[in-house]
Order: structure tokens, then sequence, then C-alpha cells
């Protein structure tokens, strides 16, 4: 498999579709977001496109910026249950 473009093409589509369809089942589960996102942010750093690394990196932030927020409303309900 390796040098073949068009089969690293079609994986890496493929990928993203099913890491999408997982996102949109479960789009508030971290187990789901976290992956997404660091899979799609180390690429980003060396994907030769600009437009494909500036797609795949504001996805990844979208995906690390709503586990943050999910994050502190956690610790927020669990400090709100302690009083």
């Amino acid at each position: 498999m390796s040098g073949n473009i068009e089969n690293g093409r079609e994986m890496r589509a493929r990928g993203e579709q099913e890491m999408n369809d997982a996102v949109a089942s479960q789009p508030d589960n971290v187990a789901v977001l976290i992956p997404r996102g660091s899979v799609l942010l180390s690429p980003a750093l060396h994907v030769p496109s600009p437009d494909i690394a500036k797609r795949d990196f504001q996805i990844a932030a979208a995906d690390y910026e709503k586990t943050a927020v999910a994050d502190a409303l956690f610790r927020k309900n669990i400090h709100a249950r302690e009083r």
C-alpha cells in the first residue's frame, strides 16, 4: 500500500466520514470528540494544502473547545453538589 496516493485518499475520506458520523450521533460525547480532534490536529500541521489544514485545525479546535466547556460544566456541578 506504500506510495498509493489514491488508496490513501480513500482511506482518509472513509475515516473522516466515520468520525463525522460518530460525532453526529453523539455530539456531546468527549470519547468521540477528543479522538477526532487528535486525529485531525496532528496532520493539520503537516498537510501541504492550506485549505485542508485550516479546515482540519478548525474542526479539531472546535472539538477540543467543546470538551473543555463540558469539563468546566462538570466541575462546576461537582462543586455545587459539595456545598
